[in-house]
Order: C-alpha cells, then structure tokens, then sequence
C-alpha cells in the first residue's frame, strides 16, 4: 500500500504508472495514513473555499465583465454552473471513488462522504452565525 500519493482533494494516485495521476493542486503527500476525519475536513475545507471565491467571482462579475449582453449571461451562468458542479463533485467524490475501485473499500468510501457532509454542514452553519453578527 505504500507509494499512493494523492492531492488534498483525493483525485487518483498513480502507481508506478498504471494510472493518470489528475493534479489539481500542486502540494501531494501521502494520505494512507490519515483518518476518514481529516481526509473529509480537508476535503471540505477546498469546497468551501472554492464556493466562497467562485461566491465572490460572480457577485463582482458585473464589475470585472462590464455590462453582459442579456441572451449570453444565461449561456455564461450555466456554463460557470456545470464546471463548479464538476469541481466539487471532483474534490468530494475522487477519494471515496478510488476508495471503491481500487481498495474495495466501501465502508470507508461512505465514511469519508458522510464526514465531508457533516463537515460542509459544520462550515455552513458557522458562516450562518458569522453573517447574522
């Protein structure tokens, strides 16, 4: 099991080359040994981060683009929706997939899948409370 090496968002490890190593974020380390806990906190933690920029891209997208003709912004929105929607779904669902495949393990698969939930959970209600004081 040594020498899997993944990113923080847990997309596919490469093995001695048998597969395509995907590498979104730049810093790779060795993640057999750490608990589904923080595998899905810091699987959250890139999710949240990526919502609150692409959060702050569009309220100030008016302002970077300048007045966006009507029939191209529903074109631009959707767009901008389905890669965010492949992002996260990338950044939430790599690990637990090769997990699946590869490991054939199931139960720690759901495990890091219901921990990042709770976690984006733990994240949204704190930025709830942050924003009503």
């Amino acid at each position: 099991m040594t020498g899997y090496y993944t990113n923080i968002i847990g997309l596919f490890a490469n093995r001695s080359g048998e597969h395509f190593c995907a590498t979104i974020l730049i810093v790779t380390f060795q993640i057999k040994h750490l608990h589904p806990i923080k595998i899905s906190l810091m699987q959250a933690t890139v999710l949240s981060s990526y919502i609150f920029f692409a959060g702050i891209f569009l309220s100030s997208a008016e302002a970077l683009f300048g007045q966006i003709n009507r029939a191209l912004a529903p074109v631009m929105f959707l767009t901008f929706f389905a890669v965010s929607a492949l992002i996260c779904g990338l950044a939430a669902l790599a690990y637990p997939a090769w997990l699946i495949w590869e490991e054939k393990n199931t139960a720690e698969a759901v495990r890091v899948i219901v921990y990042t939930i709770l976690w984006l959970g733990v994240f949204g209600i704190g930025l709830g409370l942050a924003a009503m004081y």
